[in-house]
């Protein structure tokens, strides 16, 4: 604590600290403690490599106003030291009370994209199973190149599926037949 008094007196009109926590264990997670009372009303966030929980839990009940993995995209953390700075706190997502975690949330992911399979099989009889999954992730907005990478096909293979699920149902356009199962499917 005698290295960061004379520190912090140094740089006043600061309206935010951002703390880099090297390490995620037990001694670094209890520093936070220690710096949020040494920096007085300024807020603390605090950023590291771990994408842990009770890391995260533990910065946030010792007194910081945001956790940012490293990883967070530079313009959420421009948004995120805005809302800190206007007095405000950023929880993250996995910390919201009945968030599901990364299994639960591919859990779910997967029961929707089985369900939106089985719409549009129930309403489009005359397009393939094949194109039908090229009509599922096309209603999701996925170009021509992420569907072939989904799927495990060419992309010349996807416009050619394009292509018949546009004659199929009519649609002028992709984004026509897109919308066309969206609508079926939200």
């Amino acid at each position: 604590m005698d290295q960061i008094g004379p520190l912090l007196e140094q740089e006043e009109g600061r309206s935010v600290v951002l703390y880099n926590l090297a390490i995620a264990d037990r001694e670094g997670v209890e520093f936070i403690g220690t710096l949020g009372k040494s920096i007085g009303d300024v807020p603390l966030v605090v950023m590291c490599d771990a994408d842990d929980s009770e890391v995260m839990r533990g910065a946030l009940e010792r007194g910081a106003k945001a956790f940012l993995p490293s990883s967070t995209p530079g313009p959420l953390m421009i948004a995120i030291l805005h809302l800190v700075i206007a007095g405000g706190t950023y929880i993250p997502p996995d910390l919201v009370v009945g968030s599901p975690n990364k299994e639960q949330a591919a859990g779910n992911r997967a029961r929707a994209k089985e369900r939106r399979e089985e719409i549009i099989a129930k309403y489009f009889p005359a397009l393939t199973p094949r194109q039908r999954h090229v009509l599922a992730l096309l209603s999701q907005g996925l170009t021509n190149r992420d569907i072939a990478a989904s799927l495990d096909m060419c992309e010349n293979t996807v416009k050619a599926h394009v292509k018949q699920v546009m004659r199929k149902l009519n649609a002028d356009n992709r984004t026509q037949a897109a919308l066309m199962a969206d609508r079926l499917t939200a």
